[in-house]
């Protein structure tokens, strides 16, 4: 903890210093608040947790455009919901269609990414394949074999170098289906077409685990644990909110610093968040809406404690404020 840190917040603490006592609810106020959320979902902040996934996503990438033809490999990134899993894929393929020169942006696709909905069949995928790289000629009576043809046709038409399947736990379900998707995984990668990268929670480890040939194709995991309250994880995530916190005011989203990352705020919103940097994210941003619809000039306590009630208790995300939890006399 920082020297000079209360122990604890005063009733005091919360009440607000900048802007109204209460967040407007008028149409006006509304409006306003969606184009700051708006700027708020356009912001990146890396942190530790990021760096291998990026590093181990890259080393797959590059091992297939060295291999051309041959057996691809496979990489599992699993992660509680609200880590931040899809986002960090989602950025990965953001910086590599930069890197693209100019005539081949919107043509080329190095990164696909699918994200599959709960009981999904397995030509399911070659149609979402197929529909993701534009092709509009799919037809209800083609078969899977049909469409996987043409859905390997299209990735190497688009530049593809990597598919990925977010969701992936979607897929398990009964051992039946189980067996048929790891099998269909396991062809795909026998037949050299490109690497995958299967994101999802924990509930897809048993399933991706339960195929031996499958396991043998796979390069060690990149999956992302919580942040916990050891002193390494705690001093990284108060870091990850100061930045996060400077760039809220880089993009002009509020004219002053909230000090997320300063005395007891870290804790509060990691024992919301489950250490889950996704939900950190997202209750911040609760807050910021509220900020803004109060006209402050900055996100405030009231402001974090008002979303933790509303958003993250409400909704049983944690049972307890931690933030009324802490207050003093």
């Amino acid at each position: 903890m920082m020297a000079n840190t209360p122990k604890l917040f005063t009733k005091e603490d919360f009440l607000p210093k900048t802007g109204n006592p209460f967040p407007a609810e008028s149409t006006a106020a509304f409006v306003n608040e969606s184009a700051i959320i708006d700027g708020y979902d356009e912001i990146f902040v890396s942190n530790p947790r990021h760096y291998p996934v990026f590093a181990k996503i890259d080393q797959l990438r590059l091992l297939g455009l060295a291999q051309p033809g041959k057996r691809k490999r496979a990489l599992r990134v699993l992660a509680p919901s609200g880590s931040g899993k899809t986002t960090i894929i989602l950025k990965y393929a953001e910086k590599l269609e930069a890197r693209l020169p100019e005539e081949d942006k919107g043509l080329c696709r190095p990164v696909v990414v699918l994200s599959v909905h709960p009981k999904i069949k397995v030509r399911g995928w070659w149609v979402a394949v197929l529909t993701e790289l534009g092709d509009e000629l799919i037809s209800a009576s083609d078969t899977e074999e049909v469409l996987r043809r043409r859905a390997y046709t299209q990735i190497a038409n688009h530049g593809v170098e990597l598919l990925v399947i977010d969701e992936v736990q979607h897929l398990a379900v009964g051992s039946k289906m189980t067996d048929e998707v790891t099998d269909r995984l396991k062809r795909f990668l026998d037949d050299g077409i490109v690497p995958l990268v299967l994101v999802g929670t924990s509930e897809a480890k048993d399933m991706l685990q339960s195929n031996v040939q499958l396991s043998n194709r796979m390069m060690p995991p990149a999956d992302i644990e919580p942040y916990t309250t050891s002193k390494q994880d705690r001093k990284d995530f108060a870091g990850f909110l100061q930045r996060l916190d400077r760039a809220i005011v880089a993009k002009n989203l509020m004219p002053k610093t909230a000090g997320l990352g300063d005395g007891l705020i870290p804790a509060c919103i990691m024992e919301v968040s489950g250490g889950r940097l996704g939900m950190a994210v997202n209750l911040v941003r609760v807050a910021l809406g509220r900020a803004c619809r109060r006209e402050a000039e900055m996100i405030e306590l009231c402001d974090l404690q008002s979303a933790t009630e509303t958003w993250a208790v409400d909704q049983a995300i944690i049972l307890k404020n931690p933030f009324f939890a802490e207050v003093g006399g």
